[in-house]
């Protein structure tokens, strides 16, 4: 989530995963001078973990696609985790987003995953973004077994 002052002098809330050089433009244009340093330090700090995470992302998650399907364990208070399973929007999918389509196939090349996402927490699922180099890919009949299980992982003997 991105805070800053804008012309206006009000505050500005822009809550997505991610930016791309389209967007950061509108929003320093939209900001004021006193905010535009560090909404650019921001947008520099968010592309060089990208960069990093690209670096580091494993072949199979470089290799995820359209449709494709994945976990993501997210820390939460008191050591607990959140498993979020995710299934990628196929390309029919992100051209039915009109407005976001761009950003969106923009955001793809930096590595974030646009998806349909469920938890314990959103069992009906709910649109989200996470970066490839998060999330464990697993195949559609894990995620379906996940699905069955209440959005939980079924431990390995099937219960």
């Amino acid at each position: 989530m991105i805070v800053y002052e804008g012309l206006n002098g009000e505050q500005v809330i822009f809550a997505e995963e991610f930016t791309v050089p389209e967007v950061e433009a509108t929003i320093l244009a939209t900001a004021t001078l006193r905010s535009r340093q560090g909404l650019q330090e921001h947008f520099k700090a968010e592309h060089d973990k990208e960069t990093r995470a690209m670096a580091s992302a494993t072949e199979a998650q470089l290799a995820m696609t359209w449709g494709d399907h994945y976990v993501v364990r997210h820390p939460m208070p008191f050591g607990l985790t959140l498993e979020v399973f995710g299934r990628v929007m196929t390309q029919e999918e992100v051209d039915q987003q009109a407005d976001d389509a761009r950003v969106i196939r923009a955001g793809r090349e930096n590595g974030w995953l646009y998806s349909w996402c469920y938890s314990t927490v959103e069992p009906l699922g709910e649109v989200g973004a996470w970066h490839l180099g998060r999330v464990v890919p697993i195949t559609e009949q894990d995620f379906e077994a996940a699905r069955a299980a209440g959005w939980l992982t079924p431990e390995p003997d099937g219960s």
